[in-house]
C-alpha cells in the first residue's frame, strides 16, 4: 500500500515538472550560472535619509473673505484672535459682554424668532 502512494506521488511530481518545462517556466539550478535573460546583476545598498524640498511662491488663504457689519450698539468687549476661524453659530465678537454669533444666509436674522415662526422665503 505504501509503495502505491510512493509511486503515485513520484508520478504526480514528474507530471508537474514536465508541465512546467513545457510551459516555459523557469527552472532553478544550484549554481551561479547565467540564466536565459543574462547574468545576475547586483547593486550596493546604502542606508540614508530621504530628503527632497521644493519652493513655491504664492499666497495661502482659506476660502472667500467676508466683511461683517456690526449692527449692535454698545462697547465691543471681545474679539477673536487675528486670523481665527469662526464657525457658524459661534461668537464673532461680544458687545457689552453679550455674544454676537455668526449666522449665514440671505435673510437677515433681525426679526423676533420664537416658537411657531415660519421662514417667509
Amino acid at each position: 500500500m505504501r509503495a502505491r502512494y510512493l509511486v503515485g506521488g513520484v508520478t504526480v511530481l514528474a507530471a508537474v515538472a514536465a508541465a512546467g518545462l513545457a510551459a516555459g517556466l523557469p527552472t532553478f539550478t544550484g549554481g551561479d550560472e547565467a540564466t536565459a535573460s543574462g547574468p545576475v546583476r547586483t547593486a550596493t545598498v546604502t542606508r540614508q535619509d530621504l530628503a527632497d524640498t521644493e519652493t513655491k511662491t504664492g499666497i495661502l488663504g482659506y476660502g472667500t473673505e467676508y466683511t461683517v457689519a456690526a449692527r449692535a450698539s454698545g462697547t465691543v468687549t471681545w474679539l477673536p484672535a487675528e486670523n481665527a476661524l469662526v464657525d457658524r453659530g459661534k461668537p464673532l465678537y461680544r458687545v457689552d459682554d453679550q455674544p454676537v454669533v455668526l449666522l449665514y444666509g440671505t435673510m437677515p436674522a433681525y426679526r423676533q424668532l420664537r416658537s411657531g415662526s415660519e421662514d417667509p422665503t
